[in-house]
């Protein structure tokens, strides 16, 4: 199940935000009936945890174990998390704001 399969199966519409204070976390808003959004809270609950246990371990250089090796990596910002709607998270190849933006190194 994706963010995009709990927006189908509900019909709740589903947004990820950046935290007001914190860059490392993400607002989850939902916009629905009540019993839609509840449903699709209990959705959203199981898909975090499921990506949380998936998620390798993070290494002392801010990257994960297993990070991307592309050198355009961040180098363009994210036309879907702009729009509310990337579902890679910190997964994204693209920066999601102008503190993960990065010169190209071509």
């Amino acid at each position: 199940v994706n963010s995009k399969q709990i927006c189908r199966q509900t019909g709740v519409k589903l947004s990820i935000r950046e935290h007001e204070s914190d860059p490392s976390l993400r607002n989850i808003e939902l916009e629905g009936t009540f019993d839609q959004i509840k449903l699709a809270s209990a959705m959203v609950r199981d898909l975090v945890a499921s990506v949380s246990a998936a998620t390798p371990p993070k290494v002392p250089g801010g990257t994960a174990a297993h990070g991307p090796a592309s050198s355009n990596y961040k180098t363009k910002l994210c036309e879907n998390f702009a729009k509310g709607s990337c579902t890679f998270g910190e997964k994204c190849h693209f920066a999601h704001g102008a503190s993960e933006l990065r010169k190209s190194a071509v």
